[in-house]
């Protein structure tokens, strides 16, 4: 793991050490420009969509920070106080508009916030801004990877590993398994406790998938109450062992004093040259049948089994 310490080492100013601490993080040139060309390729313009701007300030409801540092929060990883939140917003706001017209192109709040704070004194209140944009660097790396609410692989990133992992596992002529697993009456937990209290459940229930994973599995957050797991050298037993698995810890959790369950279509696999896509029909096959039938079950197709089992 690099250190920004390492980052500064031979630098002579906080610029050279930014490109440094970028070429580090990026694998970039040392002398590659540090806001642009390394934040634009990984996340886009913005990397923040208008819903999860309204979601910042949504969460600010009934809570002791701040829409101000929510923001600065999301931008940094860190808090600050209010009147310091305010100050470091409106300067980076202010940095986004010039950068703006003199790129003839919006750079987005990540791009802004980063060649702001590394360029800002660290004089300025005994704060050592590059330390921040440190952060603000590591932000945008893990909002290219992960999703902003569960925590887990976003749809992009998770599908890409997934994509490799299988490659891998085609080498060795093995096989796989894919989990599709949905909330079981999501709409109504969002009718009764809100999108807060639902995206509360969904941040547990993501723990828990994560906690019931091994080792070598890959999961993410497919969309909305979804999500979707690889499990490379798995076989049906295996599968349906750590299916099982999260089922049971999903059934006997307590959420907010409301019992919620889930159900998962599983699919195993030989890595034959069939497409992702291809692979994740079957596993969602899997999943509407289940929905449509038990649900709180696990539905199975297996390249070892003709007639698929229902188990709960």
């Amino acid at each position: 793991m690099f250190s920004l310490h390492g980052a500064r080492d031979g630098c002579t100013n906080r610029k050279e050490a930014m490109n440094k601490l970028s070429a580090n993080i990026f694998g970039a040139p040392s002398d590659t420009a540090v806001a642009m060309r390394l934040i634009r390729g990984l996340t886009g313009n913005d990397a923040i969509s208008r819903e999860e701007w309204r979601n910042l300030y949504r969460h600010t409801v009934g809570s002791e920070y701040s829409a101000h540092q929510y923001l600065m929060k999301h931008l940094t990883g860190r808090h600050y106080s209010e009147t310091d939140s305010i100050k470091l917003w409106n300067g980076i706001l202010h940095h986004k508009i010039e950068l703006t017209c003199a790129l003839d192109r919006d750079p987005g709040f990540f791009v802004a916030a980063l060649d702001y704070l590394s360029n800002k004194s660290p004089k300025n209140n005994g704060a050592d801004y590059i330390l921040v944009a440190e952060d603000v660097l590591i932000r945008c790396m893990e909002m290219s990877l992960l999703d902003g609410l569960t925590g887990l692989f976003n749809r992009n990133a998770a599908m890409k590993m997934m994509e490799k992992t299988i490659e891998g596992v085609r080498r060795k002529n093995g096989c796989f398994a894919l989990l599709m697993m949905d909330v079981d009456d999501f709409s109504e937990i969002n009718s009764e406790f809100g999108h807060i209290g639902g995206d509360e459940v969904l941040v547990q229930i993501a723990h828990i998938i994560g906690q019931s994973m091994r080792g070598m599995d890959i999961v993410g957050r497919y969309g909305g109450d979804e999500f979707l797991a690889l499990l490379p050298d798995a076989d049906s037993n295996v599968a349906i062992e750590v299916a099982e698995r999260i089922r049971r810890a999903v059934e006997s959790d307590v959420f907010k004093e409301k019992q919620v369950t889930i159900s998962i279509g599983v699919a195993v696999f030989e890595a034959n040259g069939v497409s992702m896509k291809e692979y994740i029909q079957v596993a969602d096959e899997m999943l509407y049948k289940v929905k449509n039938n038990a649900k709180n079950s696990v539905l199975i197709s297996s390249i070892y089994r003709n007639t698929p089992p229902l188990v709960k």
